[in-house]
């Protein structure tokens, strides 16, 4: 035996110096070789990952000999020790898992909720748990800042300058005790920076952005001080002091806002903040740093655009900004550009750029005006996304949203609506997350904040049930998993990252779990957050396992045997088919849309809301005051009408309105003077107008169906290509052009000129097409030429003023004409 030990150690030493490519091991190094194989585990098979690998003691069976590699030992292994006999042979119990989970809660914040001391309910303990990264990459934005990296003398202090002190010295060539030091004025850095953050009502999505772009800025090592500043709703800055009192060409002031909040809108504190923003611009480079992304800018309070900047010189003010674009001719001097960024690298290395006056740069602006821009309020306060139900929301929202907002959408149905949770959903989800996305969903009308906690939303009725529905069946039946993709990512920045939510934990303490788990963590991520990790989770009677699958579907959501047909909406990705309330016989109007292979569409109510009714009030006393400043005060006191027939017919509407303005002097000179400043007030008016919901996904649908569409309306032609152009892809799709309001007022609706101009251009017969319009002069016109009329309105005596002029098709939304059309 000793030799044939002796050969078995020498094979295995020649095969170790064969596998690795040198000389073998020595006796010593392979005795401790054999010794660690001995005692170390052996590995687990490749096709086995989720049994763990057995140790001396996990199971029953020998520890493992041998090589380790799965090949038979040479020697017969020594045989167990036999049981103890005082002890009796218990079962072997189930293997446990590789890496205990425990299961993450949400505190609850209902009092009645908490634990009673007579109760055998279990215990949580509350533990603050890390969240994703909000800025992806913040080495990269630091870069982009080294333009403004420079250093510059101080007013205060000295130094000595040693070179030029040696120089002297040796110039000189005098005594030691006739040398004088040189001295120069201390450097310190260029720039100092104020942050200023907006705290409005949907702000609070933006808070750890904030946060680490503070940190990302401050620790840059760019800016001599970076100072944090809130915009409060009311209009005011707080600590505004310092805004004012570095403003000698070496302060910038970069504002982070979704311009959503009432300070960005018509109103006292509108008022106050344009002011303070105004002065700003007038003293120091100011930029806005919108959060959302670029083709959501145009729903905000401060729409930009594009267009190439150029400052005369390092931290030139904005006031003294050139700008250069196509939709900016002929610039008010009263308005101010402000440059508007992303929080993306390229953005900021270009704003940075324009600071250090590297010339001219592309970039977006935003025009800042005297005043803020009017709500886009009804009567009651309501934005149009309040007035939608939960099918008309969501089918708005599908039309609107990317495709990565739509899907997050659905899986945050799943869980509760925190923003930290949701943000965790999403990187879980997502291999590129951006904050853009959840941004879209919380701002899309399907949630609603809760009051107390920022960031605590609440879904809208009907509107969970819904986007569940959009979830595929497999999706919803894998939240374990999600679980535990949820949980890997606390574990990667549990104790390194701070803590920024509140969690619950099994484990002794007073707190209550709210709800269902949202994440399994590992035990060792309980201890990384300072808690203490249950040895052993037994879950109370009629609870769940935390490695069991949890429901995907929330309390309030009653589970259907049957999940809705998923269906193609303008090329976009599947969403839910939902039902609405009854509409005013929407297959008639959807037949009316099929049967006609040319559709014309009225531009102010089909498409867009051009005007609140404060803000087509005010521009008709703005065209008003023009005719009374330029008409002559001869004619005026003579009674000269303006109208040709002498008495103005009255309002086509039942309202005054701009339209009804011009109408009422076509044919006088100064008519051509109000058309223009109507030109521009449209102009400026599409800028902030709100779409009609569905209307994109209308004309998007009917382009699928074959369908020629052209847009006519009595408003400014560069209006409605503005509007377009906004838009992107609606420019495509409307191909038989605009045809819009002429030189000749006299051609105004009810007549028919621009539909004939419209039809000549399609090479259409007036009985192959269709005219969707929401006015009786719109309907009027329609009967002159003999086209089949669909109104489109949403108050109830403007649709009877409709039918009594002879409209025989109405509908309140595109919704339920939508559903009605043929699939795409």
């Amino acid at each position: 035996m000793p030799s044939d030990a002796g050969a078995g150690a020498a094979h295995l030493a020649d095969v170790l110096a064969r596998a690795a490519g040198a000389p073998p091991p020595t006796p010593t190094e392979l005795a401790d070789l054999l010794w660690l194989a001995h005692h170390l585990p052996a590995p687990a098979l490749r096709g086995n990952t989720d049994s763990p690998a057995p140790s001396r003691d996990a199971g029953n069976g020998p520890p493992p000999r041998g090589a380790g590699n799965g090949a038979a030992s040479p020697h017969r292994p020594a045989p167990d020790p036999p049981p103890h006999p005082d002890t009796p042979e218990a079962p072997a119990p189930d293997a446990p898992p590789a890496h205990p989970r425990v299961p993450l809660h949400l505190p609850a914040t209902d009092p009645a909720r908490q634990p009673s001391p007579d109760t055998t309910d279990p215990t949580y303990t509350t533990l603050l748990a890390p969240a994703p990264p909000m800025l992806a990459h913040p080495l990269e934005l630091q870069r982009a800042l080294r333009p403004l990296k420079r250093r510059v003398p101080a007013p205060v202090g000295q130094e000595l300058d040693e070179a030029a002190t040696a120089h002297r010295i040796a110039r000189l060539g005098a005594a030691p005790q006739w040398w004088l030091p040189v001295l120069r004025p201390l450097t310190e850095r260029w720039l100092t920076l104020h942050l200023v953050h907006d705290t409005g009502p949907t702000m609070p999505v933006w808070r750890p952005l904030v946060r680490e772009l503070h940190t990302a800025l401050a620790q840059s090592g760019i800016f001599r001080t970076v100072e944090l500043h809130r915009l409060e709703t009311d209009g005011t800055v707080r600590r505004p002091g310092s805004q004012e009192s570095f403003a000698d060409g070496r302060t910038v002031t970069l504002l982070i806002s979704d311009c959503m909040g009432p300070q960005w809108r018509d109103g006292p504190a509108g008022t106050r903040w344009y002011a303070t923003l105004r002065r700003w611009s007038a003293s120091m480079p100011v930029a806005l740093v919108q959060p959302l992304p670029e083709r959501l800018w145009r729903t905000t309070a401060l729409p930009a655009t594009t267009a190439r900047i150029t400052a005369p010189g390092p931290a030139a003010p904005n006031s003294a900004y050139g700008v250069d674009a196509y939709a900016l001719e002929d610039l008010p001097r009263e308005v101010l550009a402000l440059p508007v960024l992303e929080a993306a690298a390229p953005w900021l290395a270009n704003w940075s750029s324009l600071v250090a006056g590297r010339g001219r740069l592309p970039g977006a602006v935003a025009l800042l005006g005297t005043a803020p821009p009017a709500a886009p309020v009804d009567e009651r306060g309501r934005s149009d996304v309040e007035r939608l139900s939960a099918e008309e929301l969501l089918l708005r929202f599908r039309s609107l949203a990317s495709p990565e907002a739509f899907r997050l959408a659905g899986h945050l149905a799943v869980g509760p609506p925190e923003l930290s949770v949701m943000r965790l959903v999403q990187a879980a989800i997502e291999k590129n997350p951006q904050p853009q996305h959840l941004a879209e969903v919380i701002l899309s009308g399907a949630l609603t904040a809760v009051p107390g906690t920022a960031g605590s939303y609440a879904f809208r009725p009907g509107v969970r049930e819904l986007l569940l529905r959009t979830l595929p069946r497999t999706a919803r039946g894998r939240t374990s998993e999600l679980l535990a993709r949820v949980g890997a990512l606390i574990d990667a920045r549990a104790g390194v990252a701070a803590g920024e939510f509140r969690v619950a934990v099994p484990g002794p303490g007073s707190a209550t779990a709210g709800g269902e788990p949202f994440a399994a963590v590992r035990e060792e991520s309980v201890r990384r957050l300072g808690g203490t990790p249950p040895h052993q989770t037994r879950p109370a009677a009629g609870a769940q396992s935390p490695s069991a699958p949890v429901s995907t579907t929330p309390p309030s959501a009653p589970q259907s045997p049957q999940a809705t047909r998923p269906t193609r909406r303008s090329g976009r990705q599947p969403s839910a088919r939902v039902t609405g309330p009854a509409d005013r016989r929407p297959d008639e109007a959807a037949d009316a849309l099929v049967r006609a292979p040319y559709v014309l569409i009225g531009f102010d109510g089909p498409l867009v809301r051009l005007y609140t009714g404060d803000g087509e009030r005010q521009a008709t006393r703005e065209l008003a005051a023009l005719l009374a400043e330029l008409r002559d005060p001869q004619a005026a006191l003579s009674g000269e009408p303006l109208s040709p027939g002498g008495t103005p017919a009255p309002p086509l509407e039942g309202r005054a309105n701009p339209l009804d303005l011009l109408r009422a002097v076509a044919g006088h000179p100064l008519g051509a003077d109000l058309r223009r400043r109507l030109n521009r007030i449209e102009e400026r008016a599409v800028s902030t107008a709100a779409s009609t919901p569905f209307s994109d996904a209308l004309i998007t649908t009917l382009s699928s169906l074959g369908r020629r569409t052209a847009v006519v309306a009595d408003n400014a032609p560069s209006a409605v290509w503005k509007y377009l152009q906004a838009h992107g892809r609606l420019t495509g799709l409307v191909t038989g052009g605009v045809h819009g309001r002429s030189d000749d007022l006299t051609r105004l609706m009810p007549d028919p000129d621009c539909l004939l101009r419209a039809l000549a251009h399609l090479g259409a017969a007036p009985e192959d097409a269709v005219l969707v319009g929401s006015s009786v002069a719109e309907l009027t016109a329609a009967k002159a030429v003999g086209l089949r009329f669909l109104g489109y309105t949403r108050s109830e005596p403007h649709r009877r003023r409709l039918v009594g002029a002879g409209c025989e098709l109405t509908t309140a939304s595109w919704a339920p004409l939508l559903r009605a059309l043929p699939p795409t």
